[in-house]
């Protein structure tokens, strides 16, 4: 993989990137068998399809499964925002690594 790509990558994950996680707990018949996780998630926002283009080609390549979102228009903006997810855990240990 092309270092220079990569170091991109990761300014672009650093500057415009939103890595968190979410707590999420499902509660079953009995509290004792409670279902308690925690789900990593990373997103990118931009309202440049150029930029995600080159982030899921980069993705791809690393063999990377990413999740691209149809452009939606959102409160105060004036150009619709482009939205990436890389949900899978395996996924997203081999990006971080």
């Amino acid at each position: 993989m092309d270092q220079l790509k990569l170091a991109w990558l990761a300014g672009l994950i650093d500057g415009e990137g939103c890595l968190y996680g979410l707590h999420k707990t499902s509660a079953c018949a009995s509290k004792a068998s409670a279902d308690n996780r925690i789900e990593i998630k990373l997103e990118i926002h931009t309202a440049s399809s150029r930029m995600i283009d080159a982030v899921v080609d980069i993705l791809d390549n690393a063999g990377i499964v990413s999740h691209r979102e149809k452009p939606k228009l959102q409160p105060l903006s004036t150009r619709p925002a482009h939205r990436l997810r890389v949900i899978n855990k395996c996924a997203l240990r081999d990006l971080l690594k």
